[in-house]
């Protein structure tokens, strides 16, 4: 396997196109890197491109609306909060002030259940529309705060114990949320039951660090302190294996949009793609030249990994480090970074729905938008995506009378063999 890494000076640079600030003065955001009131833990588009979310600090989460013609973002020189558009055109934004110290948020969006024929069920909050899109908030007091976007109406959720790590919502519509925490548990609840909390799932034995979920809500992946990578079946809620291949704490995990995919980032300086099916890893992202020997991946390497993000058509990541470095990553080819963009103290990432924009947020409370080139992909690949996300266990796939070396492929056997 060839890892070796291209010089910064060789790898290209994917320009920022825009940037949300904090507004606070410069002394007041400077002292909050001491007390980790500010970071923005994390970033977030909703499912239709409309919304951007950030936690830009000190128990506060921004809403501001985002289209894909959007070419400058910031607050105006008056310092008046208002967000401008290409054509200077002002559009609104939403601050939601939170009770405590805010460490993740999510978007979900809902699609109308089933109407059961001569029954009525009451509910006080009725999330059953199909424009129905909803923020939720992790707080470090262990409680999850829901926003409406569209009524602007609040629901709190409390079991957890200490701080919410990340926050995940169903990508099938069915608006069930799953937490991770601290307390070492994640817990699965219905929003569309008032957010009652449907089980605890309890497998770590370190604080949960982050949690994901599969394209069709079956499978559920969970990291976290001692190397921790946990698969679950979400229709039993039992812990189905455990990964092993990360020599430090694993901090940010994403499944691929076809479900075929898993990512894991690690502060051991790479990310691993998995198949979560078979548990077996199938390729590995280095961020340091030469990889680190064990001793020095398992403590301060001074290259910790803090999140890392699927590209929504599965053929990029994008992972965030302590080096300052927000690099783009073809998953065909992981000897060196696509791209490269040089972004201090950056600690979460996503894309938006239609891949062209990465959002970065740092250590200050700031956000970065990088414009990324969307390539068409290679028909082999799309087929293999459609397919997948039909026959999205690997253990299906043999199953199909087709040859052996196209079974490779869409078994991610062969990355880019039909390319």
């Amino acid at each position: 396997m060839n890892n070796r890494l291209l010089g910064e000076e060789e790898i290209p640079q994917a320009p920022v196109i825009c940037e949300l600030r904090n507004n606070r003065p410069t002394a007041q955001v400077l002292r909050s890197l001491d007390t980790n009131h500010y970071e923005t833990w994390h970033v977030a588009f909703s499912h239709n491109c409309k919304y951007f979310a950030w936690s830009c600090g000190n128990r506060v989460v921004r809403l501001v609306q985002w289209n894909k013609q959007k070419t400058k973002v910031g607050w105006n020189n008056d310092g008046s909060r208002i967000v401008a558009d290409q054509n200077g055109s002002p559009k609104p934004w939403k601050q939601i002030d939170c009770p405590d110290f805010v460490h993740s948020i999510a978007f979900g969006s809902s699609v109308p259940r089933k109407k059961w024929r001569n029954v009525k069920v009451y509910h006080k909050y009725n999330y059953e529309s199909e424009n129905e899109l909803i923020l939720a908030i992790g707080l470090q007091n262990g409680k999850i705060l829901t926003y409406d976007v569209t009524r602007e109406q609040k629901l709190v959720l409390a079991d957890h114990h200490e701080t919410i790590t990340d926050l995940r919502f169903a990508p099938d519509g069915s608006l069930i949320l799953l937490s991770a925490c601290k307390d070492r548990t994640l817990k699965v609840w219905d929003m569309k039951d008032d957010g009652n909390m449907i089980v605890t799932l309890k497998g770590h034995t370190r604080p949960v660090r982050g949690c994901g979920l599969s394209h069709d809500a079956s499978l559920l992946a969970s990291v976290g302190d001692g190397c921790a990578v946990l698969l679950w079946d979400m229709k039993t809620y039992k812990k189905i294996r455990k990964l092993t291949g990360h020599y430090n704490d694993v901090v940010a995990c994403e499944f691929s949009s076809d479900g075929a995919l898993l990512v894991t980032a690690s502060r051991d300086t790479k990310a691993i793609i998995w198949d979560p099916h078979l548990g077996i890893v199938l390729k590995e992202f280095f961020h340091m030249s030469p990889p680190p020997p064990k001793i020095l991946a398992g403590g301060a390497n001074h290259t910790w990994l803090r999140d890392v993000a699927f590209s929504p058509f599965g053929t990029h990541i994008m992972t965030v480090a302590d080096d300052n470095q927000c690099r783009f990553w073809n998953v065909f080819d992981n000897s060196s970074p696509k791209f490269v963009t040089v972004l201090p103290d950056s600690i979460s990432c996503c894309f938006s729905p239609d891949g062209r924009v990465a959002a970065v947020g740092s250590k200050n409370g700031s956000v970065h938008f990088i414009s990324y080139p969307v390539t068409v992909q290679k028909l082999a690949q799309l087929c293999r995506h459609v397919i997948r996300r039909i026959v999205q266990n690997t253990n299906n796939i043999d199953r199909l009378s087709v040859p052996l070396p196209l079974k490779r492929y869409l078994m991610y056997r062969d990355f880019d063999t039909f390319g």
